[in-house]
């Protein structure tokens, strides 16, 4: 059975002999308060149970202190703070939140509603004819799943994994099979697998120790993922889609190499690196990586083409970037100029891929719900009395 963070520990370690011992099976967030309470969320309730600190022994069983706290089904995270001065602050579990939405964006940051639902969209990936999208959505299970979404609406939504954490779904350059990293657990390192675009049993396609994320397809088919060098950090590595192909470095330097993209004419890649000492787009030819360029300035990550290849979009902060390339042998280009800036997830969370670019040179991006929208936050004074009355701090 997979495991969730339904299934985690409150646990106390002795910092002299660094022994372990369970204090509660199933709960999250745990906070020792000067009243003598161990708190700690579970099932969105706030628990309280009185706690000896020196003997790292709980005095009693557990009370439900705060009942319907707004809590994550992707991770457990509880929207809840405590002060010392007592004063208690939590999000209502019956707090309406208006969830992201997936959108068209135009050049000039024109937004429309690409589909109706609403879900908590993440690492979209487009599929080359513009038609549909495959993206993860978290389960109430706190597992992350794989969701492929026909953009014309001619079929429903579509489910392509169940359990564990599936991340970075991809589309295969001929549409007919997702790409994607798998682990047992959210909180593990995983492994490669495909799938086909209707469904139906994954099959590993490569196993290699620590976190890989597939990420783009070059012009002969080959697959370009991004994987973590324990001594290096992260670097892109080609795998040849045929049998037994073994895989191969390509950009592996000391430096953080992610994010790779080939230009439609299979002529350049663009990618993001660490080496000018925070995170910049450049550009090489490809495959044997000459005449390598800096295109960003100040900070740049997450490059895509447009789909004649003339422009390179990338992100920094908020904003969506373009810079014009020149024709002729050599890579050339402009000055980069911002397109727009709005509110988009994976934007100042530089997680990616956050955006794709379609055919018809929109972007497909994922727009974050306004800030405070339908929020209501619950705040208590003097919280800790009532605590005491709910728990009695000599309770045994």
């Amino acid at each position: 059975m997979d495991k969730s963070w339904r299934e985690t520990k409150i646990l106390a370690q002795s910092l002299k002999t660094n022994e372990r011992k369970t204090l509660v099976e199933g709960g999250l967030q745990p906070l020792y308060l000067a009243t003598g309470h161990l708190v700690y969320c579970q099932e969105q309730h706030l628990m309280a149970v009185p706690i000896d600190p020196v003997r790292a022994r709980i005095k009693g069983e557990p009370v439900m202190v705060v009942d319907g706290i707004a809590q994550s089904g992707q991770n457990g995270v509880a929207q809840v703070t405590i002060a010392d001065n007592g004063t208690l602050a939590y999000l209502p579990s019956s707090t309406e939140v208006a969830l992201p939405r997936l959108v068209w964006v135009t050049q000039k940051g024109e937004v429309t509603e690409a589909i109706k639902d609403r879900q908590n969209f993440g690492y979209l990936n487009l599929s080359r004819d513009g038609r549909k999208v495959v993206l993860n959505i978290p389960s109430s299970q706190g597992d992350m799943e794989v969701w492929v979404y026909d953009l014309s609406g001619g079929s429903a939504p579509l489910r392509l994994t169940r359990s564990g954490c599936s991340w970075d779904p991809i589309w295969t350059p001929d549409g007919k099979r997702i790409v994607f990293d798998y682990a047992p657990t959210c909180g593990g390192d995983g492994d490669m697998y495909w799938l086909a675009a209707e469904g139906g049993t994954p099959e590993l396609l490569l196993a290699r120790p620590g976190p890989q994320y597939p990420v783009a397809f070059g012009p002969r088919g080959e697959l370009l993922f991004v994987e973590t060098q324990p001594s290096k950090g992260w670097d892109v590595t080609v795998l040849e889609m045929k049998a037994k192909a073994e895989p191969r470095p390509l950009l592996d330097t000391e430096f953080n190499e992610m994010i790779p993209a080939i230009s439609p004419d299979g002529r350049w890649i663009a990618y993001q690196s660490s080496e000018s000492g925070s995170g910049e787009v450049y550009v090489a030819s490809y495959p044997d990586l000459h005449g390598k360029k800096r295109v960003s300035s100040g900070g740049g990550d997450e490059p895509k083409w447009s789909p004649d290849g003339r422009r390179l979009f990338f992100k920094h902060e908020r904003e969506v970037m373009s810079s014009e390339l020149e024709p002729g042998p050599d890579f050339s280009f402009s000055e980069p100029k911002a397109l727009f800036s709005s509110n988009f997830w994976g934007f100042l969370q530089q997680a990616w891929p956050s955006y794709c670019v379609a055919p018809d040179g929109r972007f497909l991006m994922i727009e974050e719900r306004a800030a405070g929208s339908g929020l209501q936050i619950n705040v208590v004074l003097n919280w800790f009395e009532e605590l005491k009355r709910l728990a009695p701090p000599g309770k045994k």
